[in-house]
């Protein structure tokens, strides 16, 4: 009689969620060492804050005496007194050059536009991101294709300590950006496809939580570094440091899986079970990925299956407009608090404090009102700061109604971001989840026209009157969205319309 040995087959989903069910404090710190990446992304986005300052200045004029005094009354700027005026440099003012900026360098002070494009067009750089990640991650694996991008962000750095003129400054911003936001993206699913389903939301909360580290790097060096080409000596140090780890990690077992490399997978689960005090025994076992179906789908077919779904199209469509605002409001924000006077240093200080806190409030928030409720909550929370930061109140030189509102709003902003972030992966069916990704991260798009917010309008309440409707709209929008806290996420786009249904979520033109 002839004996069959019966074939294990094992779902690789329920595998890493069988390992990872415990997890000990080695799997966190591997973890965090893989985040070092959200650490110094934080620092690279807003180093220009601190590199392109206009200085202050000393009058040694009368004439520059007495517009100083007439513009400090109605609150103007530095560029506002030397350039309408035609103030000469060491004639009628002298600027404090103790900190070195760029934008005494390549006489930019008269020109903020250029400042603000150079903030900006790091975003640029993400947007180009979007593809360049799909091609390396899917060509070399996550944790390898992270590590490349971050090791051209580390060198792109670097350049900038021999850079010498304004356009050469853009290309390294871009580059930065391409490099970056792809090295970013591939940690942040390098992680995703270690992480059971439970720990997601912990894990969001640590990934923001690791940006928000980046600020005391950023403000300490920068502190201690005046030299704004040494800074990028130094930054592009921390990020060779903070790189290494990337460098000695296992790559994702279900990339591995996916590319036919199934004893490698193997080997990383099992090494993953040993780092969770786990034994696994994968002898002879069949993995397989519930989700290779949906993956084999042709684009083309992805895309004609919006316009078949309406349910799914107009989630979409809502998640899109929610991630453009988050991204508008949040670099909008962050990018705009040298309009209040005081230096970047307690400016990134008191930043770094409301985002830090929104993020350990958001756990909370999402177990209190749900995924789709705390999008609603935190973006009508940020409206009302907006609308109250209408109101003139001015106690100090440098604090107002505005700024105190406006950090409130940064924390109100802060945990919309990051919980749109982890909507999106819950609310998109799993075939067409990438791609809804893909769209949302049009949001670049938005982030490159952030650092412009500020120069809408010379009138604060014509620019928190535009920040508060963006963000009403978005509370508004949101309710024609789904609950997705302990609901099951669709497999594919008829399960959308199946969970509308379910929640009785109009209009009911959707049902059709």
């Amino acid at each position: 009689m002839e004996m069959t040995e019966k074939i294990e087959k094992r779902n690789i989903a329920d595998l890493i969620d069988e390992i990872g069910s415990s997890p000990t404090c080695l799997s966190i710190l591997l973890f965090i060492a893989a985040l070092g990446q959200n650490s110094i992304s934080c620092v690279i986005v807003y180093m220009t804050e601190f590199i392109g300052t206009v200085p202050k200045f000393y009058c040694l004029s009368d004439r520059c005496e007495t517009l100083t005094t007439q513009y400090d009354a109605v609150g103007k700027s530095v560029s506002d007194v030397i350039c309408k005026d035609n103030l000469t440099e060491n004639k009628d003012f002298l600027f404090d050059k103790n900190t070195t900026s760029y934008i005494l360098d390549f006489n930019l002070y008269c020109d903020p536009s250029k400042a603000s494009l150079l903030a900006s067009c790091i975003f640029l750089g993400s947007l180009v991101s979007i593809v360049v990640g799909m091609y390396v991650f899917d060509a070399v694996g996550r944790r390898r294709g992270a590590a490349v991008c971050a090791m051209c962000s580390v060198f792109a750095t670097f350049l900038g300590t021999f850079c010498n003129s304004y356009t050469y400054l853009i290309v390294i911003r871009i580059v930065q950006g391409i490099a970056l936001y792809a090295s970013f993206n591939g940690c942040y699913v390098w992680i995703l496809e270690f992480i059971p389903s439970k720990y997601r939301i912990y894990y969001n909360t640590y990934s923001m939580l690791m940006w928000c580290a980046g600020y005391p790097i950023l403000i300490l060096t920068a502190y201690f570094i005046r030299d704004w080409r040494y800074l990028h000596l130094a930054i592009s140090i921390i990020s060779l440091l903070i790189t290494v780890p990337l460098l000695l990690l296992p790559d994702s077992p279900r990339f591995l899986l996916s590319v036919g490399k199934i004893a490698e997978a193997k080997r990383v689960l099992k090494q993953y079970a040993k780092y969770m005090n786990k034994s696994v025994e994968l002898e002879g076992a069949v993995l397989y990925d519930p989700n290779t179906d949906s993956k084999n789908s042709t684009l083309r077919q992805r895309v004609l299956s919006f316009f078949e779904h309406k349910a799914m199209l107009v989630e979409t469509v809502v998640l899109i407009w929610g991630w453009l605002n988050a991204s508008l409001l949040y670099y909008g924000l962050n990018y705009g608090w040298s309009s209040f006077g005081d230096s970047p240093y307690l400016n990134y200080t008191y930043v770094a404090i409301g985002e830090t806190a929104a993020y350990i409030v958001l756990i909370a928030l999402t177990r209190i009102l749900g995924r789709k409720m705390g999008v609603i909550a935190s973006f009508g929370g940020a409206a009302l700061c907006f609308l109250i930061g209408m109101i003139e109140w001015q106690w100090t030189e440098v604090w107002n109604l505005e700024r105190m509102v406006s950090l409130v709003a940064v924390v109100m902003i802060s945990m919309s971001y990051a919980l749109i972030y982890l909507y999106t992966g819950e609310v998109a069916p799993t075939s067409h989840r990438g791609g809804i990704f893909s769209a949302c991260n049009i949001s670049g798009l938005a982030a490159f026209l952030g650092p412009f917010l500020s120069t809408v309008s010379e009138d604060h309440k014509v620019r928190l009157g535009l920040c508060a409707a963006l963000a009403g709209s978005v509370s508004v929008l949101f309710l024609l969205e789904p609950e997705t806290r302990d609901k099951p996420i669709p497999e594919k786009p008829s399960e959308v319309l199946q969970r509308r249904k379910n929640q009785k979520l109009r209009p009911a033109c959707l049902y059709e």
